[in-house]
């Protein structure tokens, strides 16, 4: 697995799990049978979630596509949902400045951040 998919600190020859997923969805941006454009986009580029951190649900990288929205919760510091192992979980959005998830989201909050 390429380090880049995983935690500093946990990017040994032998893991498989990935910390980095995709928000794939119906009224996301990466859909699983539409083509979705920056102009589509109703949110702002800065408010449309891209990619999230997870710690902990132990995903395996092995080459097919891994989604936040397949069988995860929009729930904070939760193997579950979007996590870290750092204080704050970060969100990649479209604008490509990553950003921590204070403790004031909600799972709403979170789940409208990943809608386009």
């Amino acid at each position: 697995m390429p380090q880049v998919f995983a935690f500093h600190g946990t990017e040994m020859r032998d893991n498989t799990t990935t910390n980095f997923l995709a928000v794939v969805g119906a009224e996301t941006v990466w859909q699983e049978r539409s083509k979705v454009t920056l102009a589509d986009v109703n949110d702002g580029l800065e408010n449309t979630i891209l990619i999230v951190e997870n710690y902990g649900a132990g995903v395996p990288l092995d080459g097919a596509p891994r989604s936040f929205v397949q069988g995860h919760g929009f729930h904070r510091h939760s193997p579950r949902g979007v996590s870290s192992k750092y204080l704050d979980p970060a969100v990649s959005p479209l604008d490509a400045n990553s950003k921590r998830l204070g403790k004031e989201i909600t799972p709403a909050t979170l789940r409208a951040l990943a809608h386009d």
